[in-house]
C-alpha cells in the first residue's frame, strides 16, 4: 500500500489522557502507541472561520489571536498569529505595522527592560551584589556607592522575557558566570554571544526541553534621552533560526528595515525646602513657592520588521510600504501583504497571498493612528478566497499626544481633564502649588475609543465585544482605572446568535478588582523625603534644612510585577443569555487565587516580593442550569513548584543629601546621627543600601475534583523536579475504583547509568517520556493493565546544533494487557540528514520515500524493504533527482 503526500514528521505516539477517558480500553493505547502515517499538507495553514474567543477570566481580557500560517518542516512547527489586545489604549502607545492593538507573532521573541544601564557593559554581571554594604567604615562600599549614583556601576539586572510556541517566561542573567535565573524555572537552557566592540550581547540560543534551538541573531535598539543624558540599548533580539534537535529541518528568518518610532513623556517633579536651620543667612532657603517643572523623556526605537522565512518546502515574504507611505508615523511602515510560496522543482511558485487594508483613527483632521480595517486572502491567481473585516467603537480618539500630555489618569490613559501637570498634590508645608492639584482620575467615557468592536467572517458570520472600565479600590473609594475588561461577546453564525455576559468581584466589593500590588492613592501624594546639610570651607559655617520631592509621569501606578494585567478578579460569572439579555442557558461561576506583590523603592527603603504565579490561578467553577440548580462543580489545588530566591540587586539610595565641605572619611558614622541638633557633628554617611531579591516559582494543578449528578471523579497529579507529570491517579466516587498512569524520562534515576538517556540531557531532549505504566485498582485489588517503553539510540549524521550523531527512536515496546513488554517496533535506518528511511512493525517491513528537497514524504510502502523500494524505483527510472516533483496538484498540496 502506498501513501502520498505526506509531510515529514517526527515518530510522535498518542496516549489516551485519563482525565477524558478515565476507563478507555487498553488496547486502544496499544493501536495508537505504534506510528501513524496519514497524509497532511506542507504547508498547514488556517484562518479562523469563527471567532469562539476565550477570555482570561481573571483579568477579563479577551484572547483574540487570529491564526494567518503555520510554517512547519518536518517536526519543526512556527505559527503566524496575528494577536490583538482588547485592554483599551494608553496615550503613548502607538499603532505597530499591521494596525493600533494587532501585533504580528511570527513564532517567537526576546525583549528585555533595561534597569538602571544595560547589562552588555559588564558593570552588573561582574559587580556581586551582597546582602549589606558599610558607607561608614569601608572606604571600597562608599566608593561603590558614589559609583553607582554616578551611574558608573550597574547594580540591577535587567530583564529579559522570551516566548516560543510551548513556553514562555522570563530570565535575569547570573553574576560572576552563575547560570540565568529562570521565571519559571522550565528546563531550557540559555546562552548568549557578546560582540567586543561595541561591548554587546550579539546572540542569544535557547534550547527548549526538546532538544530545538532558538537563535535570535538580529536586533533591535532604542535610544533614550533625558535629563541625565543619552544612552542606547537593544531591546530586542530577533528570531533568526531554529534547528531541530536531530535532523537537518530548519526554518530561517530574515528581517528589513522598519523605520523608526519616537515616543515622549513628559517627567513632572517639584520640591519643597522646609525647616530650613538657621532660618536667614543660611545656606537653605524655606521655599516659598510650589511651583512643578518638567524634562522630557524621549525614546526613539529603529524598527526591524520579519522580510522572509524560508525553509526546505518553502518561503514566506512580507512586503512592507514605502518610505513616507504611513500617515501616522512617516517614518515607520505598515505590511501591505504577506506572499506564501511553495518550491517546486527547485522553483519559487506563488501560492497564496494575504493582503492587508488600512485608514486611520483620526484626531479632528490628524491621521492619529493606523487602523486596520480588512484582510483578504487570495489564492495564485489573484482571486479571492476570503476576506475578514474589522470594526471598531470608535473611529476617532479624543486625545492629541503632543498637547493633551497632562489629561491622562494615573495609569497612563486619556481623562479630559484640563490639568496644567501631572502632580495630584494640592498644597505641602501650607503651600498651594500653582496649577492646583492634577486630577488623575479614570473617565469612563474615552476608554472604548479605537478598541476592537466587531470580526465579520467570509462566512458573514461574527463576532462582536463589548467592553466596561476596570475597578479597583484606591484606597479611599472604589473608583475606574486599569484598562477595559470584556463584558460580553455575542456571536453570530448561520442564523444563531449566542451571547456571553460577564460580571466581576473581589473582595474589595461587586465589579470592583485588586490592584497587583499595594499602590493607593496615598503612594501617589506622599512626597520624597530628604534631609540636607551643608558645611562651608573652613568648617564653622553649617545649614541643615529638609526636602520634599514630588515626581510624576505618565503611569504614576507603579507595578512592575512581571504582570502585565494591572487588575484581577477573584469571582467571575460567565452568563449564557439570548439576544434578548434574558437567561437562557443557565451560567458559570469561577473563583481564582489571588496575591498582591509588594513592591516599595524609595530613598530609605526597598522592597521587592513579586511572586505572579500567585494569583489567577482557577479554584472552582460552578455552572448552574437555567433554574438556577447546580448541575456540576470543579475544584481545583494546586502544588507550589521549584521556588527559589536570588539576591539580585542592590540599591543606592541617597536619604542625605551632603554639600560643601563636609567630611565624608570612612571613620564610623555617630549612632546619634540623626538625632544631633544640628546633623552635622563628625562624619555620616550620605547613602543608604538594600539588596533585593527576586522570586521564581510556579503553581501546576495538583488535584481536580469534578463532580456531577453527585459523581465525584479526582484527578491527582504529582511531578517531577523538571515540571514533567510523574504520576496521575484517578478517582471515581461511585465505584471507588482508580487508576494510576506513571511516567518516567530521561533524567529518571532510573536512567542514570543508560549512556544514551545521559546524552538526550545533555542535549536537552529531556521532555521525552520513555516508560509509561497504567495500573488499576478494582475492589481493592490493583494490577498493571498496560504499559509501554520507548527506546533510543545514537545514530550517525549531520546534527545542526553541530554533534556528529542523532538521537532517535530505535524501538517501541508495549504490553497492552500489562504483562511482558514486547518489542512492536524497530526504527534502524535513518538517512544522516535524520529522516527515516525504514521500519518494521510486528516485524512488517515499511521503507518510506522522501522528496521535495527531502522535506515531503512521498511514499510509505509496507511489506516492502528499503532494498526493495530501492531497486523498484530504479527499475521504474525514478531517481533522486526526480524526487523534487510530485504528482500533487498545487491545490492538493495546499489542502
Amino acid at each position: 500500500m502506498m501513501v502520498v503526500g505526506h509531510k515529514k514528521d517526527s515518530l510522535k505516539t498518542e496516549r489516551t489522557k485519563i482525565l477524558s477517558t478515565v476507563f478507555s480500553d487498553a488496547d486502544d493505547r496499544a493501536k495508537k502507541f505504534l506510528p501513524q502515517y496519514a497524509p497532511l499538507s506542507p504547508n498547514a495553514w488556517s484562518f479562523q472561520k469563527f471567532g469562539d474567543y476565550q477570555v482570561n477570566l481573571a483579568t477579563g481580557i479577551p484572547s483574540i489571536s487570529i491564526p494567518i500560517f503555520t510554517v512547519q518542516n518536518g517536526n519543526l512547527s512556527m505559527p503566524i498569529t496575528l494577536n490583538y489586545h482588547a485592554g483599551g489604549f494608553k496615550m503613548s502607545e502607538q499603532a505597530s505595522w499591521v494596525g493600533w492593538g494587532f501585533a504580528l507573532d511570527t513564532g517567537a521573541s526576546l525583549n528585555r527592560t533595561v534597569q538602571g544601564t544595560r547589562d552588555d557593559d559588564g558593570g552588573y554581571l561582574t559587580n556581586p551584589i551582597t546582602v549589606s554594604r558599610d558607607f561608614c567604615y569601608n572606604s571600597n562600599d562608599f566608593n561603590y556607592g558614589q559609583n553607582v549614583l554616578s551611574n558608573y556601576i550597574d547594580t540591577q539586572p535587567d530583564i529579559f522575557s522570551y516566548s516560543f510556541p510551548s513556553k514562555s517566561g522570563k530570565f535575569i542573567l547570573g553574576q560572576n558566570g552563575d547560570s540565568p535565573f529562570k521565571i519559571p524555572n522550565y528546563p531550557i537552557q540559555i546562552a548568549y554571544e557578546k560582540n567586543p566592540s561595541p561591548n554587546i550581547f550579539s546572540t542569544f540560543h535557547l534550547i527548549n526541553d526538546d532538544g530545538v534551538t532558538y537563535t535570535f541573531g538580529d536586533t533591535e535598539s532604542q535610544t533614550v534621552t533625558d535629563a541625565s543624558g543619552q544612552r542606547s540599548y537593544i531591546s530586542s533580539w530577533l528570531l533568526t533560526k531554529v534547528r531541530s534537535a536531530n535532523s537537518d529541518d530548519f526554518i530561517d528568518y530574515s528581517y528589513q528595515d522598519g523605520g523608526s518610532q519616537y515616543l515622549s513623556e513628559r517627567q513632572w517633579v517639584s520640591s519643597v525646602i522646609y525647616n530650613a536651620s538657621p532660618q536667614t543667612g543660611g545656606y537653605y532657603t524655606n521655599s516659598n513657592v510650589f511651583d512643578p517643572t518638567y524634562t522630557t523623556v524621549g525614546t526613539s526605537i529603529g524598527q526591524r520588521n520579519p522580510y522572509k522565512i524560508t525553509y526546505a518546502n518553502g518561503e514566506i515574504e512580507f512586503i512592507q510600504s514605502n518610505a513616507g507611505e504611513r500617515l501616522d508615523l512617516t517614518s515607520s511602515r505598515f505590511l501591505k501583504q504577506i506572499n506564501v510560496y511553495n518550491y517546486e522543482n527547485g522553483v519559487k511558485t506563488l501560492f497564496k497571498v494575504i493582503k492587508f487594508t488600512y485608514s486611520y483613527f483620526l484626531n479632528g483632521s490628524t491621521n492619529a493612528r493606523l487602523k486596520l480595517d480588512k484582510i483578504t486572502i487570495t489564492d495564485q491567481l489573484s482571486t479571492t478566497v476570503e476576506e475578514y473585516l474589522f470594526n471598531y467603537w470608535s473611529n476617532t480618539i479624543s486625545w492629541n499626544q503632543n498637547t493633551d500630555n497632562e489629561k491622562k489618569d494615573f495609569f497612563g490613559y486619556y481623562n479630559g481633564k484640563p490639568n496644567a501637570h501631572l502632580i495630584p498634590v494640592a498644597s505641602y508645608n501650607n503651600l498651594s502649588i500653582i496649577g492646583g492639584a492634577a486630577d488623575r482620575s479614570t473617565v469612563d467615557t474615552y476608554m472604548k475609543e479605537g478598541v476592537l468592536k466587531q470580526i465579520t467572517y467570509p462566512t458573514k458570520g461574527y463576532t462582536e465585544f463589548d467592553y466596561e472600565t476596570n475597578k479597583y479600590n484606591n484606597g479611599v473609594s472604589n473608583v475606574f482605572g486599569g484598562g477595559l475588561r470584556v463584558k460580553s461577546i455575542k456571536s453570530f453564525s448561520g442564523g444563531n446568535t449566542t451571547l456571553k455576559r460577564y460580571q466581576y468581584s473581589s473582595s474589595e466589593g461587586e465589579g470592583v478588582g485588586r490592584l497587583t500590588t499595594y499602590w493607593t492613592l496615598a503612594t501617589a501624594t506622599a512626597p520624597t523625603i530628604q534631609s540636607l546639610f551643608y558645611r562651608d570651607a573652613a568648617g564653622t559655617f553649617n545649614s541643615t534644612a529638609t526636602q520634599a520631592s514630588f515626581t510624576q509621569s505618565g503611569g504614576a501606578v507603579d507595578l512592575n510585577t512581571m504582570d502585565a494585567a494591572p487588575i484581577y478578579y477573584t469571582t467571575v460569572t460567565e452568563f449564557f443569555e439570548d439576544e434578548a439579555d434574558q437567561p437562557k442557558n443557565g451560567k458559570n461561576v469561577y473563583t481564582f487565587d489571588f496575591r498582591q506583590d509588594l513592591i516599595i523603592n524609595a530613598p530609605n527603603y526597598t522592597s521587592r516580593d513579586v511572586q505572579p504565579w500567585r494569583r489567577g490561578n482557577l479554584l472552582t467553577k460552578t455552572t448552574y442550569d437555567k433554574d438556577n440548580n447546580i448541575v456540576a462543580t470543579l475544584n481545583n489545588s494546586y502544588q507550589e513548584l521549584l521556588t527559589a530566591t536570588r539576591t539580585a540587586a542592590g540599591f543606592v539610595n541617597t536619604p542625605y543629601i551632603h554639600q560643601g565641605s563636609i567630611s565624608r572619611s570612612t571613620t564610623p558614622c555617630p549612632t546619634t546621627f540623626l538625632q544631633s541638633a544640628t546633623g552635622v557633628s563628625g562624619n555620616f554617611p550620605e547613602m543608604v543600601y538594600a539588596a533585593v531579591t527576586y522570586n521564581t516559582g510556579i503553581n501546576l494543578v495538583s488535584t481536580v475534583t469534578n463532580q456531577v449528578d453527585n459523581v465525584a471523579t479526582t484527578q491527582t497529579t504529582t511531578y517531577t523536579n523538571e515540571l514533567y507529570t510523574a504520576q496521575i491517579q484517578t478517582n471515581d466516587s461511585q465505584t471507588g475504583n482508580s487508576r494510576t498512569e506513571f511516567f518516567k524520562y530521561p533524567s529518571d534515576p532510573a536512567y542514570s547509568s543508560d549512556p544514551v538517556a545521559q546524552e538526550m540531557l545533555v542535549r536537552n531532549q529531556r521532555n521525552q517520556a520513555l516508560e509509561t505504566e497504567l495500573k488499576e485498582t478494582i475492589s481493592g485489588t490493583t494490577s498493571t493493565i498496560y504499559k509501554e517503553k520507548k527506546v533510543f539510540d545514537i545514530f550517525p549524521g549531520a546534527n545542526p546544533r553541530g554533534y556528529t550523531s542523532n538521537v532517535l527512536l530505535k524501538e517501541l515496546w508495549s504490553a497492552p494487557k500489562g504483562g511482558t513488554l514486547e518489542k512492536r517496533a524497530t526504527f534502524t535506518n535513518y538517512a544522516s540528514n535524520g529522516n527515516l528511511l525504514s521500519y518494521a512493525v510486528d516485524d512488517m517491513p515499511i521503507s518510506l520515500v522522501w522528496g521535495y528537497n527531502d522535506a515531503l514524504l512521498l511514499a510509505e510502502i509496507k511489506n516492502a524493504t528499503k532494498s526493495q523500494t530501492d531497486a523498484g524505483l530504479s527499475a521504474a527510472g525514478i531517481t533522486a533527482s526526480s524526487m523534487s516533483v510530485t504528482d500533487l496538484s498545487a491545490g492538493q498540496l495546499s489542502q
